[in-house]
């Protein structure tokens, strides 16, 4: 499709850019909202594909403002990042949005930083 796919060593390294906190680079979660409330990557966006039009306000202006777009879902078989992102690049720069592959599984095993609940927007 085009898309980047990075690892987990380079979300990481993303999550930790200090760009992030200047909304440059964006963290979206392909998953619906009841994984997402269970977990998600803190300050990730709630973008369910399969519900695109409930999340375009919000993730649409914040994708277009950010360096580097990280959309990721469960990781795995999980198909559901790629869609998402492949939808998202098709209203912005296509090589501005990567695919984490490990998502949000390989990112719990690790001990990374996860939030609950909905999203704090």
């Amino acid at each position: 499709d085009g898309l980047a796919l990075i690892d987990g060593q380079k979300a990481f390294e993303l999550f930790n850019d200090p760009r992030r906190q200047q909304g440059l680079v964006v963290f979206v979660d392909a998953r619906n909202s009841e994984h997402f409330q269970q977990g998600h990557i803190p300050g990730a966006y709630e973008f369910d594909y399969y519900r695109y039009d409930d999340y375009l306000a919000a993730v649409v202006p914040a994708c277009q403002n950010a360096q580097q777009v990280v959309v990721y879902c469960t990781g795995g078989k999980c198909d559901d990042s790629r869609l998402a992102a492949n939808f998202l690049g098709g209203i912005m720069p296509k090589e501005k949005v990567m695919v984490y592959g490990g998502g949000i599984a390989e990112w719990t095993d690790k001990g990374w930083p996860v939030e609950k609940g909905p999203a704090k927007r």
